[in-house]
């Protein structure tokens, strides 16, 4: 069985993102993207408090990464083009939700995002290879 992270280690891929105010809308935007085909491996959620991302995260059916125990600062573990996007919005308390795009396009995802689950700040771009998705002992089934 074939493992994966659906952020390729090479050349990296597009991704769509948004950023929700609380849990209930977090968890509905990562069940909106479950619904146009993403699987659990697609989908990242990114919070202040690696609890709360955690919970989403679990309740929805997505990854939430583990950072590191050492913040210097808080947003010192996430990719540049995360924290350039999504920075005050974490240190605000919201949570993000970050999906490859593995299948669908990263404009329809973003509009699924935006639209469905009512995300803020949604975004799309060509992320570099991240540790925000699974590695592929984590990937699941393909």
């Amino acid at each position: 069985m074939a493992l994966n992270s659906y952020l390729p280690e090479e050349a990296g891929g597009l991704v769509a993102a948004a950023a929700f105010d609380d849990e209930a809308g977090a968890i509905g935007g990562v069940r909106a993207l479950h619904d146009v085909g993403l699987r659990r491996q697609d989908v990242a959620v990114i919070a202040k408090d690696g609890a709360r991302a955690r919970h989403v995260a679990t309740e929805a059916g997505a990854y939430a990464p583990r950072r590191s125990r050492v913040m210097l600062p808080f947003l010192g573990g996430l990719p540049k083009a995360v924290r350039i996007r999504y920075g005050k919005a974490l240190d605000e308390g919201k949570i993000v939700v970050i999906a490859a795009s593995d299948g669908q396009p990263a404009d329809t995802l973003a509009t699924v995002l935006e639209r469905v689950a009512k995300g803020t700040n949604v975004g799309t771009w060509w992320q570099e290879p991240a540790g925000i998705f699974p590695p592929p002992e984590e990937g699941g089934p393909l």
